[in-house]
């Protein structure tokens, strides 16, 4: 993949971005892939059965605005960190 060189004179780079499924992390994704940056995106599943937090459907939500804007989307793991 060969990226231009920005208006500024900067190269767009390789950029991990961290997804809650909400409004907030969507925007950013898209204005970063929207200046030719190659996005990644990152949602920590950091809950047991029964949390009221970050739910499987803000994971699924996530993955959604990866796909629509055709970055890819990683879940991690972080249930035993935020137990």
């Amino acid at each position: 993949m060969h990226l231009q060189t920005n208006a500024d004179g900067t190269r767009p780079g390789r950029i991990a971005i961290a997804m809650s499924g909400g409004a907030d992390s969507s925007a950013a994704a898209a204005i970063l892939v929207d200046r030719g940056h190659e996005v990644i995106g990152f949602t920590a599943r950091m809950w047991n059965d029964g949390s009221r937090c970050c739910s499987e459907e803000d994971v699924v939500r996530a993955r959604e605005v990866a796909w629509f804007l055709g970055i890819r989307h990683h879940v991690l793991n972080a249930t035993e960190i935020f137990a």
